[in-house]
């Protein structure tokens, strides 16, 4: 997979590290190996110039080598013996592994186990170093910390395991603990294994204890495959529409009572051999109110004729039809959504479904006949019991019975690039709730439709999702969720009057929200209502004393209610938090210039602000230089005034924004007759 970026975030990395992550979970569902059957290496230190290859590759001579997707590594001396062993986790089967090392040798070993004082060091000593020093290698002790994981998902014993070689005698240990303190102790053996405590400073001789269960290694027993793969559901899920050959309308519609949904082909066997079963068992199904639909899929293959021959020789009595290709992508869909294990669909398989069209059962193989109406008493159960023939084994379930989620298949049609069919199945499951809403299959219809407005919004079917959220809101009106975002759909389709009816609504449920405030403001402000925006922005930044944006918005919600003061005053403070808010200070300057009030227009302070807008943007935002040509004229400096509304002119033309450069062309003749701009309206 794609490295995680650390220095590059362009969307071409992002973009990759995501594939990455995509093929990796893909993996993951299919029963892939991340490795591609890379077996298990192991390297042998030679202790040799790091220059000159100091590790032999040894995987195959130590057994290690297994085609296995190994995942962590932990090292213990599970066995006690003075020598460490191996315990191996593993992606797939067997998912965990003991390497027993039996390697026999005369070298010598020390185990040591840390005890902190629980003061200035934890009491597992995590952080703690520890120096072995030989007698014949005081030069060169031997080191080890104690960590809290030393590996991927891992963590190897709290015994510090020293191999001391042929060395005999130990001359000291020091410990460096994590608190600082360094303490030097004598008096170890080889061969032996110690627990230091530093609170008290005493060092105890640890024995194994003998009373141990012996290891017996066994061969690795694949279970054997069945014939058929039977799974209950603990929580039935609605099928997909299934589109036949013979009808544009789905196969659904045909459902009206307990049915088995049987996909074959007439290459397959074990296919004929459960039609001709079906068949001799006619009269126990019809007897126990079931139905069957034989879906064939040879057609998709043009090897029609050869069903027809195989429904002619067994007789078969029941309902068949011919698959399509959107069909068996529709089942597919909703069997990897049910199963974490994304396998292909494949024939023999079969849906037991209840009669409103609900998965109850799905049998992968031939399926037993008796077996099939035993199943159909399951589609009248209710969910709590259901769930107890859901699991191989008793217990006690703590949690409460799932319900239908459509989410997931809905996720699952959208992740295969089917976001038709996804909205679809979602639609049907939200009006199925609609209809029972106090079924236990179902989910509230409520949240099912606020999905769905959701999912249609982004495929820009604006009508249909704003309809969605309207039965959403109808089934839970006291939803924050549902009135916000139906709000900023209604906004962005020019509905304003509705938009803020909703805004005002989810301020009724959560009075103290600043985004909806704030929402409103910039509602009450495309609806030309600065009045009504006042109120909403000044309660954010009440709120919210630092919220640049929104002092903004405030101070243009003044100026536009001509409150023109107030604006000034607001635009100042907006600046005073945040110099660099170029739009407050040319609005300011062009309020002072234009203050209809003698008294309060002040050229060279609108110059000042004009200015600093325009260094900001390099002069090259010609809205900012008309705004510092009218203060210059207002300071009484006609010649700059011309100037600048010149290159204002020039600017916008080069912008093919033609009005703009008549309109500063008009005032470059206002400055000529040495008029200001204070009788102009505010731009």
């Amino acid at each position: 997979m794609s490295q995680s970026p650390i220095d590059d975030f362009s969307e071409q990395s992002v973009i990759r590290y995501r594939q990455g992550w995509k093929a990796l979970n893909r993996l993951l569902h299919e029963d892939r190996s991340f490795s591609g059957h890379e077996r298990n290496c192991a390297f042998l230190n030679t202790g040799g110039d790091v220059r000159r290859q100091p590790f032999a590759d040894i995987s195959a001579a130590s057994g290690l080598d297994f085609d296995d997707d190994a995942r962590a590594l932990a090292l213990a001396d599970w066995d006690f013996d003075g020598d460490l062993d191996i315990w191996v986790t593993n992606r797939t089967a067997p998912r965990i592994r003991f390497l027993r090392n039996n390697n026999v040798s005369s070298n010598h070993f020390l185990a040591i186990q840390l005890i902190g004082d629980g003061e200035t060091t934890n009491r597992d000593a995590v952080g703690a170093r520890v120096e072995v020093v030989l007698a014949d290698d005081q030069n060169a002790p031997l080191l080890k910390t104690m960590t809290a994981g030393d590996g991927f998902l891992s963590q190897s014993s709290r015994w510090l395991h020293f191999g001391l070689g042929h060395a005999e005698q130990i001359r000291q240990v020091v410990v460096h603990w994590p608190g600082g303190e360094r303490t030097e102790y004598s008096g170890f053996e080889i061969d032996q294994r110690y627990i230091i405590d530093q609170a008290s400073g005493e060092i105890r001789r640890w024995s194994a204890p003998t009373d141990r269960k012996p290891l017996v290694s066994t061969p690795q027993e694949p279970p054997i495959p069945l014939s058929v793969a039977r799974t209950v559901l603990p929580a039935r899920r609605l099928l997909p529409n299934l589109q036949v050959t013979e009808s544009e309308s789905p196969l659904n519609a045909e459902i009206s009572k307990p049915t088995v949904i049987t996909l074959w082909s007439a290459t397959c066997r074990s296919c004929v051999q459960e039609l001709e079963e079906f068949s001799r068992q006619e009269a126990l199904l019809r007897k126990a109110g079931l139905d069957v639909i034989a879906i064939n899929l040879d057609n998709l293959n043009e090897a029609g004729a050869e069903a027809d021959n195989v429904l002619a020789q067994t007789g078969f009595p029941f309902t068949t039809r011919s698959g399509t290709v959107e069909l068996v992508r529709s089942l597919d869909v909703l069997k990897r959504a049910i199963f974490d294990r994304w396998q292909p669909l494949t024939v023999p398989v079969s849906f037991l479904v209840d009669d409103q069209g609900f998965v109850g059962v799905i049998y992968q193989g031939p399926v037993p006949i008796r077996q099939l109406v035993s199943d159909v008493k399951l589609l009248r159960l209710p969910s709590d019991q259901l769930r107890d023939f859901c699991s191989p084994f008793s217990g006690r379930w703590v949690t409460p019975p799932p319900s239908a989620d459509p989410l997931q298949v809905t996720s699952r049609f959208i992740d295969e690039a089917l976001v038709t069919q996804g909205i679809e199945y979602l639609e049907r499951h939200a009006q199925l709730a609609e209809q029972s809403p106090s079924s236990s299959l179902l989910q509230a219809p409520g949240d099912l439709y606020y999905v769905l407005a959701v999912l249609l919004r982004d495929q820009e079917q604006n009508d249909a999702s704003l309809n969605a959220f309207a039965k959403a809101i109808q089934h839970q009106p006291d939803d924050f969720r549902y009135r916000n975002d139906f709000a900023s759909l209604l906004a962005a389709t020019g509905q304003l009057n509705q938009a803020a009816e909703q805004l005002l609504q989810s301020l009724r449920i959560k009075p103290q929200d600043i985004f909806v405030q704030r929402k409103l403001g910039f509602l009450r402000m495309a609806e030309g209502n600065p009045a009504a925006a006042i109120p909403r922005f000044r309660a954010v930044v009440d709120s919210t004393p630092q919220d640049i944006a929104c002092w903004y918005n405030l101070a243009n919600a003044y100026r536009r209610n001509e409150q023109l003061n107030e604006a000034m005053e607001t635009y100042r403070h907006t600046l005073n938090l945040e110099p660099r808010m170029t739009l407050a200070a040319n609005n300011l300057a062009w309020v002072l210039v234009t203050h209809p009030d003698n008294n309060v227009r002040n050229g060279p302070e609108a110059v000042k602000w004009a200015k600093q807008a325009c260094e900001q943007t390099n002069y090259r935002q010609p809205t900012f230089l008309d705004t510092l040509a009218g203060a210059h004229a207002e300071a009484g400096d006609f010649d700059e005034a011309i100037a600048i509304a010149g290159e204002a002119a020039r600017l916008y033309t080069e912008r093919n924004q033609s009005e703009k450069a008549r309109t500063s062309e008009d005032r470059i003749r206002l400055f000529r007759e040495k008029r200001t701009l204070f009788n102009q309206l505010p731009q």
